[in-house]
């Protein structure tokens, strides 16, 4: 009931919708516009130039697009929109309209990587504006429900909104009651590369099992959200650091365990993870703390040595961070009685020692 009272608000109020026809040929061009004059229609002659549109227009509802074109192809854009960091950007309706015959198999190709349709040239207008309507309805709809929405379609976790929300009624609870409270971001960093070899598809799939995994493995006060294409966020309330950090690399340990191949290939999935932690009495807001995660992720991503870093905000505000450690200092300290190594020390010295665990097996 309520879908249908925000349908019939959006119907009520409606403007012209903005679509994206992109095609090398100006008479294509030309054609399209004047079949969907209802719309407010803008054009690109390169797969480049419709990207560049893409990321400055937000209003921009559809997109139809060629796949023969030059600097950028429809197959590369498809890859752009539907690997885009941006939710937006990535669930944009995709229509590609192409000369491609049936036999060249590029109506299976551009499926598989995520278009939502396909038209074959020469098209008629009925074909076209057919297309438009139900998508631009659609997208309509999808976009005003969003703004409400908290959870991702695809894994059912918190998604970015969400995780803001919950972010925000945890770090509130914790800061009163002087507790910790440690922000997770885990990426898949090769996601992008798996995308591109198994489909939208079977990459939807691999978010729904990485979603129910790390459902089983984070405690029952955590939360998790999807918060990018690859990257998932875990809130842990009244966390110890170390705890967490073990955490992550139960995690990471399991992401990269999953069995999943390609016409007999097997997939290796490369996973890092960035750690904010709060310690007791410790101050910082939402903002502080999500970029504070994210500057950790990037260091991990940056670290040779190991796939975990930890950033922790002290007491007085001080951040300090637990690094990584080489394995020959590693043993050196492992000869004081009073040293014991971090999660993230171990971790580190794990991930060095994995070409010589290879080499004995």
């Amino acid at each position: 009931m309520a879908v249908e009272s925000l349908k019939a608000q959006l119907d009520s109020t409606q403007s012209k919708s903005r679509i994206l026809i992109i095609d090398d040929s100006a008479v294509i061009r030309k054609a399209a516009s004047k079949m969907l004059k209802e719309f407010d229609v803008v054009v690109a002659e390169n797969g480049e130039l419709g990207w560049n549109l893409i990321l400055h227009d937000t209003s921009i509802a559809v997109v139809f697009t060629d796949i023969n074109m030059p600097v950028l192809d429809g197959y590369g854009l498809i890859e752009r929109i539907r690997t885009s960091e941006d939710e937006g950007i990535r669930n944009l309706p995709l229509i590609v309209i192409t000369s491609e015959d049936a036999e060249s198999g590029a109506k299976e190709r551009v499926l598989k990587q995520g278009a939502t349709d396909f038209i074959s040239k020469p098209f008629n207008s009925f074909d076209l504006q057919a297309r438009a309507s139900a998508h631009c309805n659609y997208q309509r709809l999808q976009k005003a429900l969003q703004e409400h929405a908290t959870y991702e379609p695809v894994s059912g976790l918190l998604n970015p909104r969400g995780l803001q929300v919950q972010l925000e009624k945890d770090l509130s609870r914790v800061l009163r009651e002087q507790q910790s409270l440690a922000l997770t971001q885990i990426e898949i960093t090769n996601f992008k590369e798996i995308y591109l070899k198994v489909g939208k598809d079977a990459a939807d799939k691999i978010i729904q099992l990485v979603a129910k995994l790390l459902q089983q493995l984070v405690r029952k006060e955590d939360s998790v959200a999807r918060s990018n294409l690859s990257v998932f966020t875990l809130i842990s309330p009244a966390a110890d650091p170390q705890a967490i950090s073990g955490l992550a690399q139960r995690i990471c340990d399991a992401i990269t365990l999953i069995k999943a191949s390609l016409k007999g290939e097997a997939i290796t999935f490369t996973v890092s993870a960035g750690i904010c932690a709060l310690e007791d009495g410790g101050r910082a807001d939402t903002q502080a703390m999500l970029s504070q995660c994210k500057q950790a992720l990037n260091t991990a991503k940056g670290l040779s040595n190991a796939h975990i870093y930890t950033q922790i905000i002290e007491k007085q505000g001080k951040k300090t961070a637990l690094k990584a450690i080489s394995i020959d200092k590693l043993l050196q300290q492992l000869k004081k009685p009073e040293f014991s190594p971090s999660q993230d020390q171990l971790a580190a010295a794990r991930e060095q020692l994995k070409p010589l665990y290879a080499l004995l097996d």
